[in-house]
Order: C-alpha cells, then structure tokens, then sequence
C-alpha cells in the first residue's frame, strides 16, 4: 500500500470512499503520472462530496485544460 502516493491515496478512498480530501489527493497522484481521465474522475468526486473544498475545484479545472475541455 506505501509503494506509492497513488496506492496510499486509492486505499484511502476505498476505507473511506465519501471522504472528498482522499479523492482529491488521488487525483493528484493520477495526474502526476499523466493519467487525466482516471484523475478527472477522481477530482469530479472529491467535488461532489465536498463542494466547499477549492482545491479540488481547481485541480479539477486544471485536469479539464489538460484534458482539452
């Protein structure tokens, strides 16, 4: 589970699946190896369950520019 931020962050989610913070994280870590869509998804959730968390509205945005939408 420690090999890395990606793995932390999905164990995260999966024993805590309505916590916003763990999703968005697990959106960075997906970004951060080129994955936008897996990470668009990711941050489309942490924004659901936490609509107040702005760091995840902007990485959402950044991960639609990247995505070209």
């Amino acid at each position: 589970v420690w090999a890395t931020h990606e793995l932390v962050w999905a164990d995260a989610v999966r024993k805590n699946p309505s916590h916003g913070r763990a999703h968005m994280n697990l959106g960075v870590a997906r970004m951060a190896r080129g994955a936008v869509p897996e990470a668009l998804t990711a941050f489309r959730e942490a924004v659901r369950l936490s609509p107040l968390y702005d760091l995840a509205h902007l990485n959402l945005g950044i991960a639609l520019a990247a995505s070209g939408q």
